[in-house]
């Protein structure tokens, strides 16, 4: 567990890396939306309410997937006019912030 947790300390400590800069990333779903990672874990939750069938509706598997949804919608955006903001001349005008064609 020990070693486990020093891995993780010594990924971020890589990431937060003062000589490091931002940049815009490319390929697979970066090249459709902001944050495929956040499209990612709605389609996760959609599965789920459809694995659920019928009784999606009377557990809490719908209202979890709508707000998981909405909160993952908001902070994609945030997200979004933040790159469009730093990145005004060179970042993709095609992609959106989570859903392709949708936000």
């Amino acid at each position: 567990p020990e070693r486990a947790g020093a891995g993780a300390a010594t990924a971020v400590a890589v990431v937060k890396s003062p000589s490091s800069s931002y940049g815009i990333p490319r390929g697979g779903w970066f090249e459709l939306v902001s944050c495929p990672h956040y499209t990612a874990e709605v389609v996760l939750y959609v599965g789920l309410a459809v694995a659920a069938g019928p009784n999606a509706l009377s557990m809490p598997v719908l209202p979890m997937l709508c707000a998981v949804a909405a909160n993952l919608s908001l902070s994609a955006r945030q997200n979004h006019v933040w790159y469009l903001t730093h990145f005004p001349d060179t970042y993709p005008k095609g992609r959106y912030a989570i859903f392709p064609r949708i936000l």
